[in-house]
């Protein structure tokens, strides 16, 4: 990824790249303009402006809403255009999401028949012991919301998925029995159940997901259109969102 990371970057000036900076707020330039100024706070808390006829949000639908509404609504009753724009970004959800890279067989069926590309696994829940079907349903309720991110695993609400990523054979030999192979696995476990042991762990990393739902199928819609009108003439005119929320499939 950091390879394809610095290929697309290679033909874009130095001076054109601004890390390390906050966007505060977005601006509209004067007419007959159509674009925006970014007002940016750096690390040493300087404050700059950077102007681009065009906007493209590649980051979370969330992230993106609440940049866009630091946009005054434009001129000749566009208002109605930005707030259906904001309404759309608004209506995608997230949920906390942990990534894990490792090479713990251990989260795999133990009969290498039953390993497929993908396995799934969910929490086996314990028989009620509670005196009331109510006191337990609360008990485990009390337990979920004790839940934290620095235990490094998701509630047993969760299903773990366990991907696995490269399998290859490491070759040895000796004179005496020739060469050996001995299959070496990489994974990656999205929410899992159980900590992965940092000795197996080569990358771990938490992200938010967008949860796909009717509402926001009905939104990737309404700023499919938008795209397709070149955004209109309106409040959101030369704004584009480039999310994995707006693909089919899976939004990673």
């Amino acid at each position: 990824m950091r390879g394809i990371v610095a290929a697309l970057a290679r033909p874009v000036p130095p001076a054109n790249i601004h890390l390390g900076v906050e966007i505060t707020r977005l601006e509209r330039l004067p007419a007959p303009s159509t674009g925006y100024r970014l007002h940016v706070r750096t690390h040493a808390d300087v404050d700059r402006a950077l102007e681009f006829e065009h906007l493209v949000f590649a980051t979370q639908a969330d992230q993106a809403a609440r940049l866009v509404s630091t946009l005054e609504p434009g001129p000749h009753g566009t208002r109605d255009d930005l707030a259906e724009t904001l309404d759309a970004l608004r209506a995608f959800t997230y949920v906390r999401t942990l990534v894990v890279t490792h090479t713990d067989q251990g989260v795999l069926p133990p009969a290498a028949s039953d390993r497929r590309d993908l396995n799934l696994a969910v929490f086996e829940r314990e028989p009620a012991v509670a005196a009331s079907e109510g006191e337990g349903e609360g008990e485990e309720h009390a337990q979920e919301d004790e839940w934290d991110e620095a235990q490094g695993h998701l509630p047993p609400s969760s299903v773990e998925t366990t991907h696995v990523v490269l399998s290859r054979g490491s070759g040895s030999s000796s004179a005496r029995s020739g060469p050996t192979t001995k299959t070496k696995l990489v994974l990656q476990t999205t929410n899992p159940l159980t900590p992965i042991a940092d000795a197996h762990t080569l990358a771990s990393t938490w992200f938010s997901r967008a949860f796909v739902t009717q509402r926001s199928q009905r939104a990737v819609a309404v700023l499919a259109a938008r795209a397709r009108a070149r955004q209109g003439a309106g409040g959101a005119r030369n704004l584009w969102f480039a999310g994995s929320y707006l693909a089919s499939g899976i939004p990673l």
